[in-house]
């Protein structure tokens, strides 16, 4: 099974999600207080943090999070939680074994290209979990970025009744 809802027992929402060789843990919390330097008055605020499968945080770590970040910016409701942050965790555990696919260390052209296949299964995994947490999303985003392909085929499917 390509995702599963819920590993985490102590996070408002959580998945395990597999993609392109990838598995990914997404954890939720939020909406929760935030410190008043981080506090915007009309909006939540969201912290993403992206964990390697081993070692430190590399710099392809800090480009993930920044565009992951500037994606959920568009696709979570951030008015709907004034004055509250959003912490999503991203933790890799494990990579795929083709050295092609794996995310270089250094931040160049090369590194933006092949960060695409990590990017999408963590996109993936974070929409799963948000919805798990019950984030209010926008709606055609957020169906379209939950719905991932193997081999041509559908592995998650979302159903919007009105």
């Amino acid at each position: 099974m390509p995702t599963t809802l819920s590993p985490l027992q102590r996070a408002d929402g959580s998945a395990h999600h597999l993609q392109n060789g990838y598995q990914i843990l997404v954890g939720v919390n939020g909406p929760i207080e935030v410190s008043r330097r981080d506090e915007v008055p009309e909006a939540c605020a969201l912290e993403i943090t992206v964990r390697p499968a081993t070692g430190p945080s590399k710099p392809s770590d800090k480009y993930l999070e920044t565009r992951i970040h500037a994606l959920l910016k568009q696709v979570v409701c951030t008015e709907e939680y004034p004055r509250t942050l959003i912490q999503i965790t991203i933790q890799t555990l494990q990579e795929p074994s083709d050295p092609k696919a794996t995310v270089a260390g250094r931040v160049s052209a090369a590194l933006r290209h092949s960060a695409i296949p990590a990017l999408t299964a963590m996109v993936n995994a974070c929409t799963v979990s948000l919805m798990n947490a019950n984030i209010a999303m926008n709606t055609t985003v957020s169906a379209y970025l939950a719905m991932t392909f193997a081999n041509g085929a559908p592995q998650i499917t979302v159903s919007i009744k009105g």
